[in-house]
């Protein structure tokens, strides 16, 4: 490229077109930032300013100083690339709207980043009214980007979200493949941000996927870094370290440093996170205070060399590229790594120099950090004069850029710092200021969860209900989950009665065909049974919602079938799938019961799974049966001496490590069929199931099996096997059954879901079905 354009204005030069020189200026300046070669760019595009000025040519000048500002944006020189962009503005006002909607973007961008959100919005939804007359999508795809990234610094993650999904619809709509990627890359941030990781961890993973099939290098790393960052938050340090690796085993393909020295950061913040999951676990959650009574110095040191060393790595490539913002981060990591040892001046002076690196480029949200890091030594070793300033100024700014979590964290040290003064009264009111934002940060998140549970459950009987849950302010946080989980109770008993109903109508129905007097009722009676049917057909609708979408399951397996055959219009049967790194699990379940009753045990099943596989940090199939069957008695208050219900399930759930091929399973009376090489394996369940039960101290057992390439998994519930047909009206059985799956395991598993389904549907003829039926067939 760069060849091409220096011929090309070596042409126009002979020419004397100024024209053709100022767009070789321009291209040349393009390729340029492209490649990270700022300085080289800045040359070129000022060049083509100046002869542009003499054209007087307004709109490509609104080009090149949008593509300048963009130059000293990504030097964190802010004000700079601010001033250029405001110049841009002004040029394309009335002349171009894609350069006025970029440069109004940017200008958002640049107030965002110093720190002024109020400010920035402004310029974003500026730019909006401009592309809402369906100018350009593509630019307000880029604009709900913007928004999207600005609500998710701010923490309004549900309004975060929103923006993300509008640009990911315009980018569908585009079918621009990478910028949809992106997008969903960022909503997995929100999600990160938000402290969900799983769901984070879900859009990564579809990034990453997209992103592997474009085969798009960049874009691979990130998707790596952030899956590797989210399972360090799920405690799973072994698949973060798998992720971060490959992360930087990319970046250093890609020979960008400041992206290598961003993934030495992230390896350096996982060894750092290990170590001090190592300290808790030893000396527990106040370790901070308690490690130098057990270790030196020295030895706290030692323990964070590996972090240190990534972090020292990274500082050397920062410094080469002259990246303050990153020299700053780097020198902060150490700073804390010092502060944990004990080592005062070490840290205040690493401190000290991020904080003087962050004023100088304006990065007020990281001064913030600084300024309670400073203050926090200092208080620690008893200047407190020199503390209550740094605390001050940290205060102040965390006000102004609404940083509500931080600003807690200033009042909990101000609140230690003159109690160990001596001043029991200031002691008192900032704990009682730290104590009044953290119940403020925690009733935020109690509402955003409920808001959750409205939009998913939207009824009239529902709606009562979390109503009636906001009125008790004062829920400890278990509560919330049993509000989560009497919401659904409360929906199921909505379909309860309307099953109750359905029963009156078919009386009714009787009654009318033996007493010809209740004819001029037909007519009432049969609208009233289509709104009872419609009611439970969208209680259909939400049940399949809470299953796992298809193309979610298409994620984890290339060639697998569900056979999903509700009895009535709704089932008692569930299937489950999802991944944790490395590992997938897969359950079929079989609910006591079918049509309503086992619906409502199939949403707790479900409920109950997600919590389990959400707090478990290692993964057996025998410990999350157990865990589940203690949730199932818990929540259905069931006594083993009384025996008052039975209700539960059967359940069939294997862990299958896509690594090692090692699978794990256990079964609660459901097995686990296995066909390789038309030979078929069978991994026995327990004979108990999911609920109250005699022999309650039995845990559940793990059996393992190593899977080979090709083979297929089949879970299932009884529903297929006790199905009453065939020319002698018998049960299908377990042995026909599996002769069944034997016959068709070379199938793919679509020809082996039609096969499924059409010899069940001819063994039940025209003779009811019994039970729900549910097959889940996986090929390896």
């Amino acid at each position: 490229a760069d060849k091409y354009a220096h011929d090309a204005l070596g042409l126009y030069q002979k020419n004397k077109d100024e024209v053709g020189v100022a767009k070789s200026y321009t291209v040349l300046g393009d390729i340029y930032l492209n490649n990270n070669l700022i300085e080289d760019a800045l040359l070129y595009y000022q060049q083509a300013i100046d002869i542009q000025k003499k054209l007087g040519d307004d709109e490509a000048l609104a080009y090149l100083y949008n593509s300048l500002g963009i130059a000293y944006y990504y030097q964190n020189a802010i004000k700079e690339a601010l001033r250029n962009f405001e110049t841009a503005q002004k040029m394309a006002k009335g002349r171009s709207v894609k350069e006025e909607v970029s440069a109004l973007n940017s200008i958002g961008s640049c107030y965002r980043r110093l720190g002024r959100p109020d400010t920035a919005i402004v310029f974003f939804r500026q730019a909006l009214a401009i592309l809402n007359t369906g100018k350009d999508d593509k630019l307000l795809a880029k604009t709900y980007q913007n928004i999207g990234l600005l609500e998710y610094e701010r923490g309004n993650y549900e309004e975060a979200v929103s923006a993300y999904q509008q640009a990911e619809a315009l980018n569908q709509k585009l079918n621009d493949v990478r910028g949809r990627a992106i997008v969903l890359n960022n909503i997995g941030n929100v999600y990160y941000a938000w402290g969900k990781f799983q769901q984070a961890a879900s859009y990564y993973q579809q990034a990453l996927q997209i992103f592997e099939n474009m085969g798009f290098a960049n874009g691979i790393a990130s998707a790596y870094t952030n899956l590797g960052s989210t399972f360090i938050k799920l405690r799973d340090f072994n698949t973060a370290r798998e992720y971060l690796e490959k992360a930087l085993s990319e970046r250093l393909k890609l020979g960008n440093k400041r992206e290598i020295a961003n993934a030495y950061l992230n390896l350096a913040n996982l060894y750092s996170q290990i170590n001090n999951e190592q300290n808790t676990k030893t000396y527990g959650d106040n370790w901070e205070k308690e490690i130098l009574k057990h270790k030196t110095s020295s030895q706290v040191i030692q323990q964070y060399k590996v972090g240190l060393d990534f972090t020292e790595k990274a500082l050397e490539i920062a410094k080469q590229l002259d990246d303050k913002r990153l020299i700053a981060s780097c020198l902060n990591n150490i700073g804390t790594i010092y502060s944990l040892a004990g080592i005062a001046d070490k840290a205040l002076n690493f401190y000290q120099q991020a904080l003087k690196i962050n004023r100088e480029i304006d990065n007020q949200a990281d001064v913030v950090v600084n300024l309670l890091a400073i203050g926090i030594i200092y208080s620690y070793n008893g200047n407190y004069t020199q503390a209550q300033q740094y605390f001050n100024q940290s205060l102040e700014l965390a006000r102004r850029l609404q940083k509500t979590e931080t600003e807690k964290d200033i009042y909990y040290n101000l609140s230690v710092m003159f109690e160990n003064m001596g001043n029991c009264t200031k002691a008192l009111s900032y704990f009682k200021q730290y104590a009044s934002l953290k119940d403020t940060l925690l009733n935020k998140e109690t509402f955003r969860q409920i808001a959750e549970l409205k939009t998913k459950y939207e009824t009239e009987k529902k709606q009562r209900e979390i109503e009636l849950l906001n009125k008790d302010k004062k829920l400890k946080e278990n509560q919330i989950r049993q509000q989560r989980m009497a919401i659904i109770f409360f929906i199921v008993l909505t379909l309860v009665i309307s099953a109750l109903i359905v029963l009156l109508v078919r009386q009714n129905e009787q009654r009318k065909r033996t007493n010809k007097a209740l004819a001029e009722k037909n007519e009432l009676i049969t609208e009233q049974k289509k709104e009872i049917t419609d009611s439970i057909q969208y209680a259909s609708r939400i049940q399949k919602a809470v299953l796992p979408p298809q193309e979610v399951i298409r994620n984890y397996f290339s060639d697998y079938f569900i056979l999903y055959l509700p009895r009535d219009i709704v089932s008692g049967d569930f299937y489950f799938v999802t991944s944790y790194g490395s590992k997938i699990v897969v359950a079929a379940a079989d609910c006591t019961g079918h049509g309503v009753p086992g619906a409502f045990m199939s949403m707790l099943g479900m409920a109950l799974l997600q919590e389990i596989l959400g707090k478990m940090e290692h993964f057996k199939a025998d410990n999350i049966l157990n865990e589940l069957r203690q949730l199932v008695v818990r929540s259905l208050h069931q006594s083993q001496g009384s025996y008052t219900t039975r209700d539960g399930m059967d359940m069939a759930l294997y862990i299958l490590d896509s690594n090692t091929h090692q699978l794990s399973f256990s079964g609660a009376n459901n097995p686990l069929i296995i066909v390789r090489d038309q030979e078929i394996f069978e991994l026995k369940a327990d004979k108990m199931p999911i609920g109250v039960y005699e022999k309650m101290d039995q845990p559940f057992t793990e059996k393992t099996f190593e899977v080979k390439m090709g083979d297929m998994l089949y879970t299932f519930s009884d529903g297929y096997q006790d199905q009453f047909g065939g020319p002698e009206g018998k049960k299908f059985m377990s042995k026909r059954f599996k002769e069944l799956l034997l016959s068709i395991s070379s199938l793919s598993c679509k020809d082996q879901h039609e096969k499924l389904e059409q010899a069940f549907l001819e063994w039940k003829g025209d003779g009811p079905q019994i039970d729900d039926v549910l097959v889940v067939g996986v090929r390896v």
